[in-house]
């Protein structure tokens, strides 16, 4: 088994230190100085080079999987190594930088099993919070149960021992069953850590095979729901769950399909919120009316969980007027109220006759805004993909589409990645480009910020620290299901592994990406000297 995934080619992005002020036309020297403020402030720092020596001085790094990044800009990656003492035997690791004081070393392949049964073999989907602790899962090898026992959760920092989250092959909480898969942990700034597990050797057999639970590595495991667990208000028994959202409440948010319901339908699904330590409450329920009395929910995925509890969805109606045009839409709900509706498929944008069709890849953040990619019919050209941002009660905002001009000029918009959302409402996202100009990148990363636009920050073929980037790629894994996964963070600062010509590259994080005081912008614009036009769009909620 391969200690993590090394994709064979780099997603061919760039980057740029500069900031390109999407769309906006400035006529003065005042105004271009304050652009090259801006870009001379976007200065990337490299926290972990190709070729520079381990911490340890046991190796130097060959390569690196994206990384995921804190709030004060500490960056967790995995890397394989090369040159170390152990040869495959100790080739890979975890690791911690901010470019500003020195990586640690967070764990180590061949490193002991924190209960000293085997020792570490391989690393997955690390997560970071913002005490500088990281969440990972491991592989293990050379265990007493062999392929029963060989991957756990773990957590540290670099300043002590690990600690033992979640082990395959341990015993459940009640005793009934034991932990045979685990999927990929989150976790929240008190050290807490959520997962996913299936589960083995249980009396309910497949009807009992799956649970969500939380540990913090020394107070003992927490359930947070199990498969034949009751489901809220006694209506059926959680017959499956999905992988969990968590926030730093210890509350985790998940989607379960419930078994065992009296009626017509002897299942049905839903999306429900605890912390173990109360009741689970329902936030919606497969069958309630759906905002706007047009159909009912019918299924859920794609969840996102924010401090408040508020938990943003994709979800398919049924029972909708115009059928299969009206039944999908992204909302927002904390269980008090019905949720709200931020989009929904069929309904009419701007004022042409442009809707909105399917939804994919939703982030939420603080202040209950919801960040997802949509298709769009009917535009100019065709059918197209677009990104929003929306709260569900002002207009929706149009962060980009395919076929609109890149901030630079030089080529259009193509494909997108899912984005990635922080609560400043700035949404990261990287991109594809066409016809763009000989030599010139096909690839780039974008920031939007409401009072900036569209940024581009990095692009394939363009200055980076040393030389041009040949490479890059950008974390935006699993941002919408929990913690610290991304590269972004709340302090508007992007980490990124970069490849590049004329210097070795590696785990890069770029700072102070400024936006600007409103009356920056106000006193540009009284001299006219300021933007003219900008091309972000909002739409009215629910145009007819």
């Amino acid at each position: 088994m391969s200690k993590f995934f090394l994709p064979s080619t780099h997603l061919l992005l760039s980057a740029r230190a500069s900031v390109r002020i999407r769309d906006i036309t400035f006529f003065a020297a005042t105004v271009v100085g304050f652009v090259a403020s801006l870009a001379n402030a976007n200065t990337p720092i490299l926290v972990a080079r190709f070729g520079e020596a381990t911490p340890d001085g046991n190796g130097m790094y060959a390569d690196f999987l994206p990384p995921v990044l804190s709030d004060d800009g500490a960056a967790a990656f995995l890397a394989s190594l090369t040159g170390t003492t152990g040869n495959s035997n100790d080739d890979s690791g975890l690791f911690v930088g901010s470019g500003k004081t020195p990586v640690v070393q967070i764990a180590r392949e061949g490193q002991p099993a924190p209960d000293a049964n085997g020792e570490l073999a391989g690393f997955l989907s690390p997560a970071i919070n913002n005490t500088g602790q990281v969440a990972v899962r491991a592989s293990l090898r050379r265990t007493s149960g062999g392929s029963s026992d060989d991957f756990a959760i773990l957590r540290g920092d670099g300043s002590g021992p690990l600690a033992l989250i979640a082990r395959e092959g341990q015993p459940t909480l009640s005793g009934d069953g034991i932990f045979s898969r685990l999927f990929d942990p989150i976790i929240n700034d008190l050290g807490e850590v959520a997962f996913f597990t299936q589960l083995g050797d249980t009396r309910g057999g497949f009807n009992d095979y799956a649970a969500v639970y939380r540990s913090n590595g020394s107070s003992g495991l927490i359930k947070i729901a199990r498969t034949q667990d009751p489901a809220p208000g006694g209506q059926g028994n959680f017959a499956a769950l999905g992988t969990p959202a968590f926030n730093n409440s210890n509350e985790a948010a998940f989607v379960g399909l419930l078994a065992g319901l009296s009626g017509s339908s002897n299942t049905e699904n839903g999306i429900f919120r605890g912390d173990g330590d109360s009741p689970l409450e329902q936030i919606v329920r497969g069958g309630q009316q759906a905002p706007g009395n047009n159909g009912a929910f019918s299924s859920f995925s794609d969840i996102g969980l924010n401090e408040s509890g508020q938990v943003a969805f994709l979800a398919t109606l049924r029972d909708t007027v115009a059928g299969s045009s009206d039944n999908r839409g992204v909302f927002l709900g904390d269980g008090s109220a019905v949720p709200r509706e931020i989009a929904r498929s069929g309904k009419v944008i701007g004022d042409g006759n442009e809707t909105l069709t399917g939804f994919v890849g939703l982030t939420t953040n603080n202040r209950s805004e919801v960040a997802f990619r949509a298709g769009l019919a009917n535009t100019l050209l065709g059918n197209v993909s677009a990104i929003f941002l929306g709260n569900g009660s002002e207009p929706l905002t149009e962060i980009v589409r395919a076929g609109q001009l890149a901030p630079d000029g030089d080529g259009t918009f193509s494909t997108f990645s899912d984005p990635v959302l922080n609560d400043q409402g700035q949404v990261a996202f990287t991109a594809s480009l066409a016809n763009t100009a000989p030599n010139s990148g096909g690839s780039g990363i974008f920031l939007f910020d409401d009072e900036l636009g569209l940024i581009q920050v990095a692009r394939e073929r363009e200055p980076f620290i040393e030389g041009e980037i040949i490479s890059f790629q950008f974390s935006q894994t699993e941002a919408s299901s929990g913690l610290k996964r991304s590269g972004l963070n709340q302090i508007s600062q992007l980490a990124l592994l970069v490849s590049n010509t004329g210097g070795p590259g590696g785990i890069a994080v770029i700072s102070e990406i400024i936006v600007p005081e409103p009356t920056t912008i106000s006193i540009c614009i009284a001299a006219g000297l300021g933007l003219l036009t900008t091309r972000h769009r909002r739409y009215p909620k629910n145009r007819a």
